[in-house]
């Protein structure tokens, strides 16, 4: 019986485990700054098809300075799909010198497809909010060291 409880309770943490993963990935993750006056920002970065489907799905909270980068190979047109995604985000586009070239604030969770009209290389997800608190609607952000 004993040995049975104990088999039990591996096999539970290896699950949790396993639905940690799943719901945080290990993403790399980087240091964005805008450019002057400068506002910091920790993004995790979504470079795979999958890291870019999942996004921030699934997450309960977001700090207010951190976020989400997805780097595409090329300025495109990029939809952005608010699907299991509980909590509200400002979408920022960024042309490939960094430069902000739309914004959506306040996206609503889990409705919505966000559509950039301006041709755009990077999209950034922060917590609903940002966009306005830090003035983010017109400024560059500095991608060295990200991108190349």
């Amino acid at each position: 019986m004993k040995s049975l409880f104990r088999l039990l309770i591996v096999l539970v943490s290896l699950f949790l485990i396993y639905l940690r993963s799943i719901n945080h990935p290990n993403l790399a993750t980087a240091t964005l700054t805008t450019a002057p006056p400068s506002t910091t920002f920790s993004v995790e970065i979504a470079r795979t098809d999958y890291e870019t489907q999942k996004g921030l799905m699934g997450r309960q909270s977001l700090c207010p300075t951190c976020g989400m980068l997805f780097i595409y190979d090329q300025e495109q047109t990029l939809s952005f799909w608010m699907r299991n995604t509980f909590i509200p985000l400002d979408l920022v586009w960024l042309d490939r010198q960094g430069q902000v070239v739309m914004t959506i604030e306040h996206a609503a969770p889990l409705r919505g497809i966000y559509t950039n009209t301006v041709p755009a290389q990077y999209v950034i997800e922060l917590p609903a909010g940002a966009v306005q608190q830090y003035q983010l609607d017109h400024t560059k952000f500095v991608l060295r060291g990200i991108i190349e």
